[in-house]
């Protein structure tokens, strides 16, 4: 029984978080929406989100932003299940050609087993307006 545990355990480590979080980020009303729907079993940790952009503070700049309440999980960390949705506002301060948001997050199942950190890329103003790159933490 304890090998059909481990197996299960590594099989759900190894399968990475692309088949468990489906991120993506719009740019609307200069406001960046982030959106991670999660699979069933499985919850992002709101201490793992991160967000960023490409460009120096002086051209472009988060405003003002509250992450939602999450649930408190058994080992007492604040986390989301299912899907998170937040709103950015971003201050464009300066003509950009090229806006990139980085999302950084990491989640874990509910049984207690976390992903790696996946750090994901999104073009918000510039040619390809969508996903560019997608990072993982042993990537780097």
């Amino acid at each position: 029984m304890k090998i059909l545990t481990f197996i299960f355990y590594l099989t759900l480590l190894l399968s990475g978080a692309d088949e468990n979080f489906s991120p993506s980020v719009t740019f609307q009303n200069q406001k960046a929406i982030v959106t991670i729907k999660m699979a069933d079993g499985i919850h992002l940790n709101r201490e793992g989100l991160k967000f960023s952009l490409n460009v120096d503070n002086q051209i472009a700049q988060f405003g003002n932003y509250i992450l939602p309440k999450g649930e408190i999980d058994q080992f007492g960390s604040e986390v989301y299940s299912h899907i998170f949705q937040v709103e950015i506002p971003i201050d464009i301060k300066e003509r950009v050609d090229n806006l990139i948001f980085t999302l950084t997050y990491q989640g874990c199942s509910d049984s207690g087993v976390c992903f790696r950190p996946e750090t994901v890329q999104f073009s918000l103003i510039g040619k390809d307006e969508n996903q560019i790159n997608s990072i993982s933490e042993t990537d780097s």
